[in-house]
């Protein structure tokens, strides 16, 4: 079981077995943002967090912004080994939470769902998903190779999908709900020249979202 990471244009490895990697917490570190700004409307205090994607780039930073609002604990999805388990070990000294790392193929539905099932059985619930694994090129349409066009079609939607339908699933029996979050490409509402993958995949998320929210 690998993963997707939001890495442009590169082909990583596939077929190498999962792995699963923890920073146990010491002593929660408090809040870095200001009493009264902006992360005060977002407190996160007690909740844990899935990001696929979140070994670097915007999925890490993103990490970083949950982990300041107050996680208790939260989960790296992603098939970069090296720089997921870097991530979960700054994660956890800078904040002092719990960070697992969790090498997965977010194409493989069956991996996704194994996987999904470990983080609850690990954290006890899943309260948000961030879904940011993805892949992008820029190639013109005429020129796209076939094989390298269904990969970023299975990998940034097929991918979201299980994600989402994985975590969805522990939400609703929790009875607490949840919250998940795609994250697309300004693509899919304007031109961007040549990315015609991104145009369709960041169109599909935003309307995905609006179809499976209650």
């Amino acid at each position: 079981m690998n993963a997707m990471s939001t890495l442009s244009g590169a082909l990583p490895t596939e077929g190498a077995p999962p792995t699963t990697t923890t920073a146990s917490p010491t002593t929660q570190q408090p809040s870095r943002h200001r009493p009264g700004g902006v992360f005060s409307r977002f407190e996160l205090t007690g909740k844990v967090a899935v990001i696929s994607g979140g070994a670097r780039g915007l999925g890490y930073e993103m990490a970083r912004g949950l982990c300041e609002a107050g996680l208790a604990g939260i989960a790296i999805l992603d098939i970069l080994q090296e720089f997921g388990e870097s991530a979960i070990k700054e994660l956890h000294a800078d904040f002092g939470i719990t960070a697992s790392f969790y090498r997965v193929d977010v194409r493989d539905n069956d991996a996704v769902e194994e996987v999904i099932n470990g983080v609850v059985r690990d954290f006890g619930s899943v309260d948000i998903l961030l879904c940011s694994a993805g892949v992008s090129d820029n190639i013109a349409a005429e020129d796209y190779p076939a094989d390298r066009f269904k990969r970023v079609i299975d990998i940034n939607l097929n991918g979201v999908f299980f994600c989402a339908q994985s975590c969805a699933k522990h939400m609703i029996s929790s009875g607490r709900g949840g919250s998940i979050i795609f994250i697309g490409s300004m693509s899919g509402r304007i031109v961007n020249y040549p990315q015609p993958q991104c145009a369709c995949t960041s169109t599909y998320l935003a309307n995905l979202l609006i179809m499976i929210r209650p």
